[in-house]
């Protein structure tokens, strides 16, 4: 028989096939379940479950209780706070197996007597594996009772004698994790590139992880005025001890004379080589999408939801490739225009998220801001509720490092040869490597004079064009010779406009092609940035293949360029746009350095004009 202690109103709540016994009736209840057993439940295990209710009637609980009724093989009999906190041992309810939770408020040492006294299983709370409701785990953070703490961060366990320290990096730094430990031979600590995941057996520490230069310093010494300490190499470079001639492991004495510590720094300096950043918007009235919205929004018809994480993407992606037709008909009038453009906007976010067969290393995220509501009835018939039936997309990818551009990879790869280091180049990264973007300080608080000095260059740029078609002379004494527009600025930007045009019609012409291409070239697997980092020759397939270098397909190709298209020249208000013009440099850089196999016409020559105008 199964009996529960839950008073009134909890007996609502009580799990299905349960029943459910007032506190003042458990004594009753316990030995009903002992007749049970003596009448021919013996067959059945009985389980006590020594929990405080508030633990029994969560989520989680009622689905272990459930897992274990299915069986058929349990009987199950729930204490209850009364029984727990108030009866004596000796009269608590006879069980197989003692199931005991440890929480606020519950009476440890109580429960152990119990346990000792009927020797029964004790089955506790801390096991390998188990779900908290405080821990959340992503691919590139913890979070701890709200805590977040970003890779790379550090494990240690919470039992001093346990020397076996973690180091966890991010996927941006390639990641993986870094074992250390007391030395072994020439080892002092181990790199797992596979391991992502976090342990989930005993208590452990999290702190963040705190770049030293490769160098430990231990302070043995202190005084009032001075410090004396022994530096050592780190562990969480390549985990190679360096030893003396003697065999003892080199340490350097340190006088710590002032609070300032000097490290010597090799400097590295360049901005990387990246793909262009694009950006997709469209509005969206499918309902799957909204109700994703709705879901990760916690159901808020007017709050604006972003998505980030591999699980919300992933989410994203199964309802976009439901909405997109998975060919082209081929046969759409222009009456369908609109629809045509939606969906082909959808088919763009469908490819971007598939972009690399996974969600690690490759850079985006989405946001979902509700536009128009309509009132509808509440599930449960009591009154009335917004519901969004229209919100506008916007996904935001690009700006990953190319090969070229991994210059922090190349810089652990410096620093590796140089220093004599051994092993793989994310430890180095992360310990040896740093960006400095102090450089940019300030640019921030310009965003005012940038906007006056663009408008103005524009007025410029446009009256000249004028002056010319009328003859007119406009004078610019504010400038200088060799500071001033070139001859033929304004002849520059229609230009730019047919090129960016002629650039656009070729890529458009390879995406229509694009599935056909990828059919013949079925073998070849999908471009993964992830093991792409710290490698050189990983594009050379797509390139035989006539596909486009790295992870980008010739659909969100003819996108990025369609948009410079757009953007640049509004031809019904035949006006210029001429702060698209350095994005239209840098995807023209770009292809030429990644896709010039391509041999995309006038493409070369696009580059010279924007290059000439971006510097105007």
């Amino acid at each position: 028989m199964d009996v529960s202690p839950s008073p009134p109103d909890l007996e609502s709540r009580g799990i299905p096939g349960f029943v459910c016994t007032p506190p003042e009736q458990i004594g009753k209840a316990g030995e009903e379940a002992m007749a049970a057993e003596e009448n021919g439940g013996a067959d059945r295990v009985t389980i006590g479950v020594c929990v405080m209710e508030k633990k029994v009637y969560c989520s989680p609980m009622e689905q272990i209780l459930e897992r274990l009724r299915a069986f058929g093989e349990f009987e199950i009999i729930i204490f209850g706070d009364k029984v727990i906190l108030e009866d004596p041992i000796e009269i608590w309810p006879k069980c197989d197996c003692l199931i005991a939770f440890c929480s606020s408020g519950f009476p440890l040492q109580k429960a152990q007597a119990y346990a000792a006294l009927r020797s029964y299983a004790l089955v506790n709370r801390e096991f390998p594996y188990q779900e908290l409701e405080h821990f959340i785990e992503q691919e590139d953070f913890v979070e701890i009772h709200g805590k977040r703490f970003l890779k790379p961060f550090v494990e240690k366990p919470a039992n001093g004698d346990d020397h076996r320290i973690m180091i966890y990096y991010p996927n941006s730094a390639g990641g993986g994790m870094k074992e250390l430990f007391r030395k072994v031979g020439n080892r002092s600590s181990e790199f797992h590139p596979d391991v992502r995941r976090v342990r989930r057996e005993g208590s452990y520490i999290y702190e963040e992880f705190m770049p030293t230069g490769g160098t430990d310093v231990k302070v043995y010494t202190v005084g009032p005025g001075y410090a004396h300490a022994e530096a050592r190499k780190s562990p969480v470079v390549d985990g190679v001890v360096m030893r003396n001639p003697d065999g003892k492991e080199v340490r350097n004495y340190t006088l710590l004379a002032i609070k300032l510590v000097l490290y010597p720094y090799i400097t590295y300096l360049y901005s990387g080589d990246r793909t262009p950043k694009q950006k997709v918007k469209l509005k969206v009235t499918e309902e799957k999408l909204l109700s994703l919205m709705l879901k990760y929004n916690g159901g808020k018809s007017r709050a604006e939801t972003k998505l980030k994480s591999a699980v919300q993407l992933q989410d994203l992606l199964d309802a976009t490739r439901q909405l997109v037709p998975p060919t082209r008909s081929g046969q759409e009038s222009d009456s369908d225009a609109e629809d045509l453009e939606h969906i082909e906007k959808l088919r763009q976010v469908k490819a971007v998220l598939e972009e690399g067969g996974h969600f690690s290393g490759i850079y985006r995220k989405v946001q979902l801001k509700p536009l128009k509501w309509i009132k509808v009835p509440k599930h449960n018939g009591d009154g009335e509720e917004e519901r969004p039936i229209e919100a506008l997309m916007i996904l935001k990818y690009g700006g990953v490092l190319t090969h070229a551009g991994r210059k922090q990879m190349s810089a652990a790869a410096f620093a590796k040869g140089l220093l004599d280091l051994e092993g793989q180049l994310t430890p180095i990264l992360v310990s040896l490597v740093s960006k400095d973007s102090s450089m940019l300080d300030g640019l921030e608080d310009a965003s005012i004079e940038m906007d006056e000095a663009k408008a103005r260059l524009h007025e410029i740029i446009i009256s000249n064009a004028k002056a010319k078609n009328t003859n007119e002379s406009v004078e610019l004494p504010w400038m200088v010779d060799g500071a001033g527009l070139p001859a033929d600025a304004s002849q520059l930007l229609p230009k730019m406009a047919k090129l960016t045009k002629q650039v656009t019609a070729q890529v458009k012409l390879l995406a229509e092609g694009e599935d056909e291409k990828l059919a013949l070239t079925s073998s070849f697997s999908r471009y993964d940035q992830a093991k792409a980092l710290g490698k050189t020759t990983i594009d050379v397939a797509r390139i035989a293949a006539g596909l486009p270098c790295g992870s980008e397909s010739f659909l969100l190709m003819f996108a990025r360029w369609k948009k410079h298209e757009r953007d640049f020249y509004n031809e019904r208000k035949d006006r210029f746009d001429i702060t698209q013009i350095p994005d239209v440099y840098d995807s023209c850089k770009y292809d030429l350095v990644h896709n010039a196999h391509l041999n995309l016409e006038g493409l070369e020559e696009l580059y010279k004009v924007a290059q000439v105008s971006k510097f105007t």
